[in-house]
């Protein structure tokens, strides 16, 4: 299992969510000069901003601790959770999960409470590795038969969506707004 692989369950929960996420491909996003810092999830929504989520993954090891290390967070990665977060006051979430393991653990970690801690272990002098068990400080997210459920009193369930199938359905005497290619045949 690979990373894109997590990403792809995490998409299909936020889909179901009622959210549109979205992960442009790397070459499309060359093409266009999008590539620095790019999160690897735009999460649309008519209800509000668009949230960007970057995934993570940790592998388990054979070792006492698990733990994740902040500086496979790139410079420009940061750069780009903090521009949507801080300076366009939007909703960014830095996803870690592990790939393996029985149960898969996973976290969808708002991205400013993710700096709030790595500035508190700082003032605390504390080494930049972030133990897994100080992970579930953060709503875990629940793997329930091959899929990832949003747990209540998670911040993604703070965020409202209208559900897909809502969208579409033609409200009555509504007009439509674009032109219908095949109609006009």
């Amino acid at each position: 299992m690979h990373e894109s692989e997590l990403r792809q369950e995490i998409k299909r929960m936020l889909d179901k969510r009622g959210f549109w996420a979205y992960h442009p491909p790397d070459d499309i996003a060359k093409r266009i000069g999008f590539v620095s810092g790019r999160p690897d999830m735009f999460v649309l929504n008519p209800q509000c901003k668009t949230v960007i989520v970057e995934m993570k993954t940790f592998e388990p090891k054979a070792r006492i601790e698990e733990w994740f290390d902040p500086a496979e967070i790139s410079d420009a990665q940061r750069d780009f959770l903090d521009r949507w977060v801080y300076d366009a006051e939007g909703k960014g979430f830095l996803g870690i999960g592990t790939l393996v393991g029985n149960p898969r653990r996973m976290w969808m970690v708002p991205w400013n409470e993710w700096v709030e801690m790595e500035v508190r272990l700082a003032t605390e002098g504390l080494k930049f590795q972030i133990k897994i068990s100080d992970l579930p400080t953060f709503t875990e997210l629940i793997w329930n038969k091959g899929e990832w459920k949003i747990p209540i009193g998670h911040p993604l369930n703070e965020i409202e969506v209208t559900y897909h199938e809502l969208l579409w359905k033609k409200k009555p005497n509504a007009k439509a707004y674009s032109f219908r290619f095949e109609e006009s045949k």
